[in-house]
């Protein structure tokens, strides 16, 4: 049974690799409609992830380096992102995205400590679906249906929003890194501690 769940999460973790691959292409070469079938895959490949990968079950920790550095480098952005939102100059846009940044660093961090990849999930679910309402407030606000309205976007703004990219190619990173990273832990075999 365990090796069918290591499996199963090796699968899943190979498939949010993909899924970040594309999103990150799309992402480069500004085709916006990838990114948003990326974002369905995303939700998709969630539910199929929670549904056939157990990840509430306890683990063990077999690749610490590849899940503490995406957990680590997630929670790097979010606190650049809350910084840059609470800065004299920012803009309503950066200070919406450091709310949403703020939230994320806090379930990140959550996922950072974990001892199981249930923490890690539970942060992409949170940023995958945390994220539409600061866009559509951002988008409410930003004057766009006059034509003759025009306004020089502060390098705040570009930064929260280039950050906002990378936080949320990193909830992918970071859930491939956790199902590749724990490994079911056999109750027949518990680990050794140290004490």
């Amino acid at each position: 049974m365990p090796d069918a769940l290591a499996f199963r999460r090796r699968v899943c973790a190979v498939m949010w690799g993909l899924l970040v691959a594309f999103a990150l292409a799309g992402l480069l070469v500004h085709n916006y409609a990838l990114v948003g079938l990326t974002w369905i895959g995303a939700v998709a490949l969630l539910f199929i992830t929670v549904a056939g990968t157990r990840p509430a079950r306890v683990a063990r920790l077999v690749e610490p380096f590849a899940y503490r550095g995406a957990a680590t480098t997630l929670l790097a952005v979010n606190v650049a992102g809350v910084t840059l939102g609470c800065l004299p100059g920012a803009t309503e846009t950066s200070q919406l995205l450091a709310l949403y940044f703020g939230l994320i660093g806090v379930f990140g961090y959550r996922a950072l400590v974990a001892n199981r990849p249930g923490p890690a999930l539970l942060t992409v679910a949170i940023a995958l679906f945390s994220w539409l309402p600061a866009a559509f407030l951002a988008a409410l606000t930003c004057g766009c249906k006059n034509p003759h309205y025009h306004r020089e976007i502060p390098l705040t703004e570009h930064a929260s929003i280039a950050l906002c990219h990378a936080a949320v190619l990193l909830v992918g990173v970071l859930a491939a890194a956790a199902l590749a990273g724990f490994e079911p832990r056999a109750d027949e075999l518990p680990d050794a501690r140290l004490v």
